[in-house]
Order: structure tokens, then sequence, then C-alpha cells
């Protein structure tokens, strides 16, 4: 008997309940409550779902900065196109310009002579 307690052998009732609490621990960790894992379920369904919502709002983003950046450009091309209107329209409606039009044109000339009417 001595020989079995130096190899490190345990009595045969300290065996049963070594086993016996083994088995018992071993149920207690598979016994998971339900309300625990509807809760982990629930949480890694709202993370997924916030997940992809801000993949979606992300995505909404970049197109809407497109659109503005394309928006802008128009707006400046047309500003250019406007500011050369502009500018054309005050060469044509200067005093040079509208003199030489009237007489080319529209054959108009300043009257030597004055010559009142009278009705």
């Amino acid at each position: 008997m001595a020989l079995g307690q130096a190899k490190g052998l345990k009595p045969k009732a300290l065996a049963k309940t070594s086993r016996a609490s083994a088995a018992n621990t071993s149920l207690q960790r598979k016994t998971i409550p339900l309300q625990w894992v509807a809760g982990v379920v629930f949480l890694l369904l709202g993370i997924m779902y916030s997940g992809l919502e801000l993949v979606k709002s992300a995505d909404e983003m970049r197109f809407l900065y497109r659109s503005m950046d394309e928006l802008q450009s128009n707006q400046n091309a047309l500003l250019a196109n406007y500011s050369r209107l502009l500018l054309e329209r005050s060469t044509l409606a200067s005093m040079q310009t509208v003199e030489v039009v009237a007489k080319t044109e529209l054959q108009m000339f300043f009257p030597e002579t004055s010559v009142q009417v009278n009705n």
C-alpha cells in the first residue's frame, strides 16, 4: 500500500467523489440560460445591422459628395460663361460700338444742319 501511495494513486473513496464533482461541474458548465443565448444573438444581430447601416451611409455620403463636386464644377462653368457674356454686353453697349453699328448697318448719320419742325 505504501508503494501505491508513493506513485500518487488515490484511495477509491476519494476517486469516486472527484469523479462525481467533475461530472457535476461539467453539467453546470453545459447549462446556459436561454436568456443569455438570446441576449448574445440579439447583440450580434445588432452589431451586424449597425455595420451594414454604416456601410450604406458611407456609400450614400460618397455619392452625395460626387454629386456636389459635379454641381460645383457645373456652377463654375456657368459663372465663367456669365462673366464672359457680361463683358461682351458691356463692349457692345459702348458708345463707339453703337455709333459704328448705326453708321454701317443702319445707314444713319448726323445731320449737318438742324431743322425745327412745328406742329
